[in-house]
């Protein structure tokens, strides 16, 4: 009778510290899709059975605290929890608490004109397995930059492909949070966390998934504004527009995406129209006569021409370039420069060399991101290396074509 009791209150009191721990989120991470400036997407994952999401907030140095339900989805054996923001004031610092989570955090939203200069890191290719201190090293410059948001262009944790095959979705989970957490420490700034954009890879998907219609952990713990659709835009106001893409890796090149894409960059009013994705239209490594590379070529680089998209972020090379302007397939002065080339957290690749590629300006096998400082007069892009020293940079002053500015460090 003893032992029963004894291990009744045994069992209680192990049910009540999991209700408790339930509640301390595994990771917390930040988006948008839509209005930079008055809302923001807060996410955390934690086990499931943790119930409604609710989380308090205030505009830093209020009074008041409000509070905001969100909603949850299970995935496989953890719940993905978002609460979505509206009505915030632009340009302002808030506070939230999740419920449970006894830690507070901190978000910046965005101004609706440039008032102040606004800066954003981007790159791609970044959690590579075997390879995390890179990622560190990298983050760290990121994080000294002090963006106001961060850019992933596709691959982002690895979590598909041939040599994780037998490793089983527990792994993928584990590794996705192990990306999340660690973009949580290292960019986090006193417990201000960095709204993140993420585009899609061919290590972040499984085709074969999509097309039987399976759940992809990629779409179940990020947020669109469109489940299952990671090519949208992006608006800032009235100075920048962020065009992301799928580079065939759930949605085709070719087609509806292409259509979107027209649609999209004809109806743009924004000072700065930028475009990112993943594979490499003008790649640094792999072949110009790639299939993606000539579907991007054929379908997507004539529209950056003919709306003006002075920049275009692309990666999957594990390498730095900068295109010289292309227009119509050769090198002019009003064409599109395309930055890249997806080296954020990898080994390297060697480069080609831009003495025998006609259209690289510069290209390196060294591991760096891209920094662009938007201001009312120009747009202002730098790459920046492991040890954050300036490699290279371009910009383009407000309204005229792309200048190229003198490589200030090697």
């Amino acid at each position: 009778m003893v032992m029963t009791c004894l291990r009744t209150v045994f069992w209680a009191f192990l049910g009540l510290y999991y209700s408790l721990r339930a509640a301390e989120p595994a990771v917390v991470y930040l988006t948008w899709i839509k209005d930079p400036a008055t809302t923001m997407v807060v996410q955390w994952q934690a086990p499931a059975g943790t119930g409604l999401p609710r989380l308090e907030y205030q505009a830093k140095g209020g009074s008041e605290w409000l509070t905001a339900q969100g909603t949850a989805d299970e995935v496989q054996g953890f719940e993905v929890h978002r609460v979505y923001l509206e009505g915030l004031a632009e340009d302002s610092d808030y506070l939230f608490k999740i419920q449970g989570d006894k830690r507070e955090y901190a978000f910046k939203t965005m101004p609706q004109k440039l008032t102040r200069p606004v800066k954003m890191a981007i790159g791609g290719d970044a959690y590579f397995p075997g390879a995390s201190e890179i990622f560190h090293r990298m983050n760290r410059v990121v994080a000294f930059e002090k963006p106001d948001f961060v850019v992933i262009g596709g691959d982002l944790a690895y979590t598909i492909g041939g040599k994780n095959f037998l490793k089983g979705p527990d792994w993928a989970l584990a590794r996705w949070q192990a990306f999340l957490r660690d973009l949580q420490r290292s960019l986090g700034q006193g417990g201000r966390l960095i709204p993140m954009l993420f585009l899609v890879g061919n290590h972040d998907v499984d085709k074969l998934k999509n097309q039987r219609g399976k759940p992809e952990l990629f779409y179940e713990i990020f947020t669109f504004p469109q489940k299952g659709k990671a090519y949208r835009e992006l608006n800032f106001g009235d100075y920048l527009s962020l065009v992301m893409l799928d580079t065939g890796h759930t949605w085709g090149v070719e087609g509806d995406q292409t259509a979107w894409l027209e649609k999209t960059l004809r109806v743009l009013q924004t000072a700065y129209v930028l475009a990112a994705y993943h594979v490499a239209a003008y790649p640094s490594y792999y072949p110009f006569s790639g299939k993606t590379e000539e579907l991007i070529r054929k379908n997507w680089v004539p529209l950056f021409e003919k709306y003006q998209v002075p920049f275009a972020f692309e990666h999957h090379n594990h390498a730095f370039k900068r295109t010289h302007p292309i227009k119509e397939g050769k090198v002019h002065p009003d064409g599109v420069t395309y930055l890249g080339d997806g080296a954020w957290g990898v080994p390297l690749r060697q480069v080609k060399s831009p003495e025998k590629t006609w259209y690289l300006a510069k290209s390196a096998s060294v591991n760096s991101c891209y920094f662009v400082t938007l201001t009312e007069e120009k747009c202002l892009i730098e790459a920046k290396n492991a040890k954050g020293e300036v490699i290279d940079q371009v910009e383009r002053i407000n309204g005229s074509k792309a200048s190229l500015a003198p490589v200030l460090s090697e």
